[in-house]
C-alpha cells in the first residue's frame, strides 16, 4: 500500500525502483520499440534548444521584412 491507502500493483512497484533512463526503456518496450538516442537533457541544452526556438520567430521577422519592403 502507499501512502494514500491504496493497494499497488507489482508493477507498480517495480517501476517505482527504477531510474528514469529505465523506465523510458520499459515504456518503448511495451511498444515493441528500441530505444536509439540517447536523451540526456542537462541544462546548457536545454536553454540552448530554448533559446533557438525564441530566436527563430524573430530571424523570420527580419527576412521576410526586408523582402516584402523591397
Amino acid at each position: 500500500m502507499d501512502a494514500n491507502g491504496e493497494k499497488k500493483t507489482p508493477l507498480q512497484s517495480e517501476t517505482e525502483l527504477l531510474s528514469e533512463a529505465e523506465r523510458d526503456e520499459l515504456a518503448l518496450a511495451r511498444l515493441g520499440k528500441k530505444p536509439v538516442l540517447k536523451r540526456r537533457f542537462n541544462f546548457l541544452s536545454i536553454l540552448g534548444f530554448t533559446c533557438t526556438i525564441l530566436i527563430t520567430w524573430e530571424a523570420e521577422l527580419i527576412v521576410f521584412t526586408l523582402g516584402l519592403t523591397k
